[in-house]
């Protein structure tokens, strides 16, 4: 086995120095292909993990609408995740509409209004941490003529129904993955 290590260091020697380079390149990159694969695996499935763990909303909701006292009016929502890569979650963007749906009582018609709407950024989920949060909306946010509009004409004898949509952007691994989750028509009573 020395003998032909050996055989192969003086050939290598010999070799002119491009197909040395080209030699080295060889073997250092069927080194660093496992390697590479390791991470790429791992990665992902981290990714899947991440994806899976967040949390939004996460068991609590409080939407306060009271027009009499705008100033006191918000939307909180808890969120949480689990980011068990070695990776940041970065650039993480966070939408969210709310919906009222009422019966209008001088036209009996079932109608939907958009009540607030916002998008702010949220902080990084840190490699191996678990992050529990709130998300916090004021004033600024609530579209007050569709707020009028439901108080004016809301049937005070039939349901109303509160709705909220909920997208996060994010990137990870340095922005080489980013990934959208959405979800629709979440119950406000629900939480």
């Amino acid at each position: 086995m020395t003998h032909l290590i050996t055989n192969y260091i003086e050939s290598f020697k010999k070799a002119p120095k491009l197909r040395k380079a080209s030699i080295l390149l060889l073997l250092s990159g069927l080194l660093l292909m496992p390697i590479t694969s390791f991470i790429a695996l791992y990665s992902l499935t981290s990714f899947e993990a991440i994806i899976g763990s967040i949390k939004i909303p996460d068991q609590y909701v409080n939407l306060n609408i009271d027009i009499e006292e705008p100033e006191t009016m918000c939307l909180v929502v808890a969120y949480s995740t689990y980011n068990p890569s070695v990776f940041p979650v970065q650039n993480i963007r966070l939408d969210v509409e709310v919906r009222v749906n009422f019966i209008n009582k001088n036209t009996l018609i079932n109608e939907t209004l958009p009540i607030y709407s916002d998008n702010s950024m949220l902080p990084e989920f840190s490699p191996l941490q678990l992050t529990e949060d709130y998300y916090s909306g004021f004033y600024d946010n609530f579209i007050i003529t569709n707020l009028v509009s439901f108080n004016l004409n809301y049937d005070t004898m039939s349901p109303v129904l509160f709705f909220m949509d909920v997208s996060i952007y994010a990137e990870y691994i340095s922005s080489l993955i980013s990934f959208n989750i959405t979800h629709f028509n979440l119950d406000l009573l629900n939480f």
